[in-house]
């Protein structure tokens, strides 16, 4: 008995006997094989009085009914994935290939290299640890908090960290900036400042201190490094924090722009002292005019009657002194007095002797005054120029003569 099962798989039990066999293989040969283009696969044959054979047969159309492997597509499976894809059902795109070449539509694999800034078998992985560029081979420069870089042209996309400017944050601040992308300006009293912090780490210029410096020069220093030490300005000032000038000038016996013993400054001369050595030493000094160029006080002492550290006290009497001298005034006094005394007696005797002498003699005395008031008289003569005449013009003659007035006045009026 023979039982066929149609299908695309079909299984034939043949129980037949032997002198058979050959007949229903050929048969089926011709309607299976030939007909439906099946593969027989004989499974199991035994030549005997009974035989049990095993046929299948599978019958071939071209559908991948389970899909096609990675890389390939299609209703068969006989087309590779298009360019820029590749795996399974060709759904995994492929990395950043060197000048967008395809991957192997398999793998994924980019043969020729990346693109710069991408790294790998694939090329999907962007380049890290602050690399970037072809094959990942440049280093980033300082950007902003060390965040890595732009992975293909290496710009640092939040600017640069302190002390660095440019593109690739891979400039160095000059001399006169700090800071990030070097906005921040050194002081102007620094020579030179710290790219990141701004500090004078290479010092000030003269004049200045402190860590940025911003501070000048104080406890009587100037210059370089504050350290040169201020001349005598007056009243102990700070003198400039550069040149070291005393700006109100010096203290009493220096002298020049800096007040100091240096090359810029002079002691007083000879005869002179004190502040801008504009006052004069004392002429009292044992040595005149010659006195300490600051206080003025007399060198050598002072001439004889004079006192005092500038010699300009005269010297005070002693009690001896005063006496004596007292005792001279007195008997100063008291001559003045007596010739004071002596000149009025004089005076006295003289007068009453010419009273006396008149009384005795008024003839004489009338005569004499006669005399005088005839010359009187006669000085009223006098020659007239104006008309040209010649002649003297006398006094009135009927006046009354001074003698004649004389005789009249009593005699004793002139005791």
């Amino acid at each position: 008995m023979v039982v066929i099962q149609a299908g695309r798989e079909s299984t034939v039990n043949h129980l037949v006997a032997i002198e058979h066999m050959e007949k229903i293989v050929a048969k089926l040969v011709e309607n299976v094989v030939i007909q439906s283009n099946a593969i027989i696969s004989m499974e199991h044959v035994v030549m005997d009085v009974i035989v049990v054979t095993r046929v299948t047969s599978v019958i071939r159309t071209g559908v991948c009914d389970t899909g096609c492997k990675p890389g390939w597509k299609g209703i068969s499976c006989q087309e590779k994935c298009i360019a820029g894809f590749h795996g399974g059902n060709c759904s995994f795109t492929c990395g950043k290939c060197l000048n967008s070449t395809a991957c192997h539509h398999i793998t994924g694999r980019c043969d020729q290299g990346c693109d710069p800034g991408f790294e790998g078998l694939t090329c999907k992985k962007a380049c890290s640890q602050n690399m970037y560029g072809k094959n990942c081979s440049l280093s980033c420069g300082h950007c902003f908090k060390l965040e890595q870089c732009h992975n293909m042209n290496g710009t640092c996309m939040n600017g640069c960290d302190s002390g660095y400017n440019g593109f690739n944050c891979a400039e160095e601040c000059d001399d006169k900036h700090f800071g990030p992308n070097c906005i921040e300006m050194c002081n102007a009293t620094c020579k030179s400042c710290n790219k990141s912090t701004g500090i004078c780490d290479n010092g000030c210029h003269p004049g200045w201190r402190g860590l940025f410096c911003e501070d000048t020069c104080n406890q009587r220093k100037y210059g370089e490094n504050c350290s040169m030490p201020c001349g005598h300005c007056v009243d102990s000032e700070q003198c400039h924090h550069i040149n070291g000038i005393c700006m109100n000038g010096c203290d009493s016996g220096f002298a020049g722009i800096n007040c100091t013993d240096g090359s810029l400054c002079t002691v007083c001369e000879l005869g002179y002292y004190g502040l801008g050595c504009n006052q004069e030493c004392s002429p009292f000094c044992l040595r005149s005019r010659d006195c300490h160029h600051v206080s003025g006080y007399c060198k050598e002492g002072c001439k004889n009657g004079w006192q005092g550290l500038h010699c300009l006290e005269v010297i005070k009497a002693t009690v001896t002194e005063k006496k004596m001298t007292s005792e001279f005034n007195g008997i100063l006094s008291a001559f003045c007095v007596l010739l004071f005394l002596i000149g009025v007696a004089v005076a006295y005797f003289v007068v009453k002797r010419c009273r006396n002498s008149i009384v005795k003699n008024p003839a004489i005395y009338k005569s004499n005054i006669a005399e005088k008031v005839c010359e009187s008289d006669v000085s009223n003569v006098y020659i007239n120029d104006n008309d040209g005449s010649e002649y003297q013009e006398l006094g009135e003659i009927g006046k009354p003569g001074t003698y004649d007035t004389l005789q009249n006045v009593p005699n004793n009026q002139f005791l």
